[in-house]
């Protein structure tokens, strides 16, 4: 009989098992479908932002010094090397760099997959990187390259690397959280408030005196950390190169007046912060639609819970780093005159945590419905099939918000700079004899959507153009309909250096704004 009910258990445990992957290939679907479908349309054109890393990723991959990328205020050095690297035996294109960053979503689902489940269990797991899968907040930065994204990836598996140390004591665990630690801090400044989280976490451990075990490794740890991070950081101050941590948290602030101004302010934004997850989100289209909360309904609720859940059970290890980091890494979303709240991007590296605590509240939900109906089978799974729907619904609301409603809104075509990506191609085959009115990320923006040469000239502002001698004059000058100057500004002192032109538009196929105003010269 024993042998028998032990071949039952192994055989039911073997059955959940295989469930369990099942149900992980579909949440890796999820990530993959909605950060990889239809990407070459969408984002519709291309923001700064964005051709800014796509021109220093054709830098790299064509030999540019690694010491002119890695100074005080360009501490993005392992993301333009990785992005380089990756790109080199291509063309930086947009769409390379595009996939290159879903794939760094969908490393970051599949590593919080992984830290979830050795921290809280299988089904928590699911749960929260099936949100963190379909979140339009996780999905819209994924689909556009930004470092954070690099950022994210090394945050998830760290926390794999430090929490699997921690367990086991291998070497090679610890050796692979200094590797991810130095890999984040130097993909963006955001990253560098992770070390004050394991140190906030380290000193819980001190106090609950669990770390007899494990001091030679964390000693260790810590020092080749410093070794890889903090020294490279301070040479790179002491030789000129900047200061690294400008702009981490905001502008800084001398006197009595301007530490008052700094404190309302922060503490409006933390109000804002707090409240872009369930009322009032960024309203920055390149990060979002339109002021739409980060989480919907259901994930707000289920955060909520995450959160009790959380502080009811801190004097677990888990539960009370999930706190801190929340904490920590909502900093530089509250903190700093100089940040407009909510933001999504300067908040992103607590995505992962969020959607932690959204998955914990789930399941709590779910085991107090089984709790209630230990031997109903049917009302089991009637509220499994309850959180299934929502889940579902999930999908659906997410895909409506990116694919559609964000897909199809005016401002999206205009934080993406639509009317450049039509000035590229308006360049045609002679590209010497147009010269767009432009500023230098305009034109950098231009030159990597086009994949011109770093070298080609592309334009520039209308002091430059006003500046060309007569007989060396374009055959077109293209004024794209976002210029910083006006278009009336620069119509005048066009037609006063080349009078007698032509005029022609080009329109957006999407809404028929206008584009570009061509100017044909005599």
């Amino acid at each position: 009989m024993e042998k028998k009910a032990l071949k039952k258990q192994t055989s039911y445990g073997r059955k959940n098992r295989y469930v369990g992957s099942g149900l992980f290939l579909l949440v890796l679907m999820a990530a993959v479908g909605m950060r990889v479908w239809q990407l070459a349309a969408l984002p519709p054109g291309i923001s700064i932002s964005e051709a800014q890393w796509a021109l220093s990723a054709m830098r790299v991959s064509q030999g540019a010094s690694l010491g002119e990328l890695f100074s005080g205020t360009n501490v993005g050095f392992a993301a333009h090397v990785l992005t380089g690297a990756t790109v080199a035996s291509t063309q930086a294109t947009i769409l390379a760099l595009r996939y290159l960053s879903a794939l760094w979503g969908v490393l970051a689902v599949v590593g919080l997959y992984v830290w979830v489940k050795d921290a809280f269990g299988r089904r928590p797991a699911l749960l929260a990187s099936f949100f963190m899968a379909v979140s339009p907040w996780s999905v819209t930065l994924s689909r556009s390259f930004v470092p954070v994204n690099i950022a994210i990836v090394a945050l998830v598996w760290l926390c794999v690397c430090a929490q699997r140390a921690y367990r086991t004591g291998h070497w090679a665990y610890w050796l692979g959280s200094v590797f991810f630690m130095a890999l984040g801090c130097f993909s963006t400044r955001l990253f560098w408030l992770v070390p004050i989280v394991f140190v906030l976490a380290l000193l819980v451990l001190l106090m609950q005196k669990k770390l007899a075990k494990r001091k030679v490794q964390i000693f260790v740890t810590v020092v080749l950390s410093f070794l890889f991070v903090v020294l490279p950081l301070l040479a790179v101050i002491a030789l000129g190169g900047g200061n690294p941590t400008s702009g981490l948290l905001g502008r800084s602030v001398t006197g009595i007046s301007a530490t008052s101004n700094l404190a309302s302010t922060g503490l409006e934004n933390a109000g804002k912060t707090i409240l872009m997850f369930f009322w009032g989100g960024d309203k920055d289209y390149t990060h979002n639609l339109a002021g739409m909360p980060m989480l919907n309904t259901f994930m707000g609720l289920m955060f909520l819970l995450g959160i009790m859940l959380a502080i009811t059970r801190r004097s677990r290890t888990a539960y009370t780093f999930l706190l801190i980091a929340l904490g920590v890494l909502l900093l530089p979303g509250i903190i700093g005159t100089s940040i407009a709240a909510p933001d999504a991007y300067r908040t992103a590296l607590a995505m992962p945590i969020v959607f932690i605590l959204v998955g914990l509240g789930t399941n709590y939900l779910l085991a107090r419905w089984y709790g209630m109906f230990p031997i109903n089978s049917t009302a089991r799974s009637l509220g499994l099939s309850f959180v299934i729907f929502i889940m579902s619904l999930s999908l659906y609301q997410a895909y409506r918000q990116y694919f559609v409603a964000w897909a199809q809104d005016p401002q999206t075509f205009v934080s993406h700079r639509e009317d450049l990506l039509a000035a590229a191609g308006a360049l045609g085959g002679d590209s010497d004899k147009v010269f767009v009115i432009a500023g230098k990320s305009e034109q950098a923006a231009i030159v990597v959507a086009r994949g011109l040469p770093l070298s080609m000239n592309v334009g520039g502002s209308i002091e430059d153009l006003e500046q060309l001698p007569l007989n060396d004059k374009p055959s077109k000058v293209v004024i794209p309909a976002d210029s910083i100057v006006p278009q009336a500004e620069i119509k005048r002192r066009l037609e006063a250096k080349y009078p007698g032109g032509s005029y022609q538009s080009t329109t957006s196929p999407f809404n028929e704004r206008q584009l570009l105003v061509w100017y044909k010269t005599k």
